[in-house]
């Protein structure tokens, strides 16, 4: 099965006519490099090029219902006030360590939702010109509503929403508290659709009365910070210090623009093959019920294992229902348990190489596609993203090596035909420009 990711394709430098400027205008992608000769042709020491700062989107989405308004007898703080007292100590610390970020803009935006959902910044702010406006609860509980209206705000911008082709991962983080008053499902459905949102990094934070279900499914479908909700209980004394040093924390895993693992290019441009009942790194489209029946078979996967450790098809299907839950550690634990025990599975090590690629761990990544290759040599899957793993590594040459065995295979492969393309694309523009 070929699974593409729909997005961004690069175009192709517009040919300067004869009656526009001599000087030719740079990429929209690439920064523009002074000229290094003066007006008598003497070279001068090349500057170094500008670096282009791709934005990381930081999306605030919180419940100002009625609910929120409950006055805690124990510490006698407002459980918006909560909110209202820790957000802008968290956004302070981002503000404080993106001073260090030099190829990163970290970008802020608020949506708040009670009987209906709006956006409470006109559009996303540089954090050190955010400035958090204080909540006020009243009404419903419209999450999917909610949901919805950051789907569109998630589009790509030539689709009408305001991501560019080029970023970090969005973060989303959702803080909510008791019972949803619309269907909260369909428009998580609809969120979930864009490629921005299902690669989010992802912070759910719930008060007292929360379903946790629902934060642990709007944890699982993206990327996991933290493997369960943060919950502010009750019996906290000081809430507000508790949801700022956890928020603190997470913000500091996430190493905002410092690692990010996809290289100077849209998460969109390459595009990965995946065989059938193979790990595909994406959240279950049907998450609701889908994902029971994934905690289900998780179970079953561990009861035969106790039973009999020694089966690497128990093993592979365990770390398939693993990474679909997102828990790509233990996926990747799973799988490499299976190949110890069948070295021989090229099916399993082009999987590993998916999970390692997904880690950044390109050169492992390349590793495991060169063992796949070796078991089949005619594997066109493992040489297409074997590729993949190279340009992500910025290697493009040799990416384009790759693509071209994997087309010498399956010459009408079209996916495979595009990456290509890409990397090419990318490879002349890194000539130009170092920094791509």
């Amino acid at each position: 099965m070929i699974c593409e990711k729909s997005g961004y394709q690069m175009q192709p430098n517009p040919i300067i006519s004869s009656d526009l400027p001599k000087e030719p205008q740079p990429s929209p992608l690439v920064p523009s490099v002074p000229d290094t000769k003066t007006i008598d042709n003497t070279v001068k020491r090349i500057p170094h090029p500008p670096i282009f700062k791709k934005p990381v989107h930081i999306f605030w989405i919180c419940d100002c219902s009625g609910s929120m308004g409950w006055k805690n007898p124990s510490n006698n703080l407002v459980m918006i006030d909560v909110i209202n007292q820790a957000i802008p100590e968290v956004i302070q610390k981002i503000r404080e360590e993106s001073q260090d970020i030099r190829t990163a803009q970290i970008l802020m935006r608020t949506l708040k939702f009670s009987d209906h959902a709006e956006w409470v910044d006109i559009e996303s702010i540089p954090v050190d010109q955010y400035t958090w406006k204080k909540l006020s609860p009243n009404g419903g509980s419209a999450l999917g509503e909610a949901f919805s209206k950051l789907a569109l705000e998630l589009k790509p911008n030539d689709e009408g929403g305001t991501m560019p082709p080029k970023a970090h991962r969005p973060v989303l983080v959702l803080i909510t508290s008791g019972d949803q008053t619309d269907n909260w499902t369909k428009g998580f459905k609809e969120l979930i659709d864009q490629f921005w949102a299902e690669h989010a990094d992802r912070i759910a934070i719930g008060f007292d009365g929360t379903d946790e279900n629902l934060l642990k499914v709007f944890i699982s479908a993206g990327r996991i910070v933290e493997e369960f909700p943060i919950m502010i209980k009750d019996a906290e004394m000081n809430p507000d210090q508790y949801l700022c040093s956890r928020l603190t924390a997470c913000f500091s895993a996430l190493q905002l623009g410092h690692h990010y693992r996809w290289g100077g290019y849209s998460h969109s441009c390459f595009y990965k093959i995946y065989k059938k009942n193979t790990v595909t790194l994406n959240r279950p489209r049907d998450f609701s019920n889908e994902l029971i029946e994934i905690y289900k078979s998780l179970d079953s996967f561990d009861k035969a294992i106790a039973i009999n450790p020694d089966l690497p098809e128990v093993w592979h299907n365990r770390g398939s229902s693993l990474a679909r839950l997102n828990r790509n550690t233990e996926a990747l634990a799973s799988f490499e348990r299976a190949l110890a025990i069948n070295p021989n599975d090229a099916e399993t090590w082009n999987t590993c190489g998916d999970l390692l690629n997904f880690f950044g761990r390109y050169t492992e990544a390349v590793d495991s596609y060169d063992k796949a290759i070796a078991i089949n040599p005619e594997y066109i899957e493992a040489w297409c993203n074997r590729g993949v793993a190279l340009a992500e590594h910025r290697q493009y040459s040799e990416a384009v090596t790759s693509f071209d065995k994997a087309l010498i295979i399956k010459p009408d492969a079209e996916v495979v035909r595009k990456n290509r393309e890409i990397a090419l694309q990318y490879g002349s523009l890194r000539d130009r420009n170092p920094n791509i």
